[in-house]
Order: structure tokens, then C-alpha cells, then sequence
């Protein structure tokens, strides 16, 4: 039903955040797919001036899955370097873990 929203309209990458949650919990799916939803729905939460704190713990969880640790720091630090009064402390924890790798 998200990959329908999302056929529907691109740019409702509320669809994306839904469903980057979901296949996540999935076995075998595509991290890959997540990571890509996890972007869209960090950058529109940025432009709509949310907390994208959840959708970049997501994406950098997925990047530390890929192997790509590095990536995951850069998350995590850019998200903590912007962090706004409705951030969530458990998520903020979460990523402070992860950018101090």
C-alpha cells in the first residue's frame, strides 16, 4: 500500500518514511530500498521543518547493516549538529552512540 502512495505521488515521502519502517523489520528485504526511503523521508522532514530524528536513526542503522559505518557517523552527527526543541532524547542517545562510533 506505500509503494501505492508513492506510484501515486513521489512526494509524499510520508509513504517513504512508512515503509523504509516496515521493510526494515522484514526479513530479506532490500536495505538498499531502505536507505533510499530513509533519505526521502529525512529530507522532506528537514524541508518541512520536522524532527527527522527516527528517519535518520533508521537510515543510519542501515548504512552501519551495508557495512558503511562511516556513513552512519556522518548521519548521526548531522542530525545531533541540528537538532531542534523536539528531538527526542532516547533518539538523540541512540545517535550519539552512533557518531561516536
Amino acid at each position: 500500500a506505500f509503494r501505492r502512495c508513492l506510484q501515486l505521488d513521489p512526494e509524499q515521502h510520508w509513504a517513504a518514511w512508512l515503509l523504509a519502517t516496515a521493510l526494515h523489520r522484514m526479513p530479506g528485504s532490500d536495505p538498499e530500498e531502505v536507505e533510499r526511503l530513509c533519505r526521502l523521508a529525512v529530507a522532506w522532514q528537514r524541508r518541512h521543518q520536522r524532527d527527522p530524528g527516527r528517519a535518520s536513526y533508521l537510515l543510519a542503522v542501515t548504512l552501519q547493516e551495508l557495512g558503511r559505518s562511516d556513513e552512519a557517523r556522518v548521519v548521526a552527527r548531522e542530525y545531533l549538529s541540528s537538532v531542534g526543541e523536539d528531538a527526542e532524547p532516547a533518539v538523540m542517545k541512540l545517535l550519539l552512540e552512533i557518531a561516536d562510533g
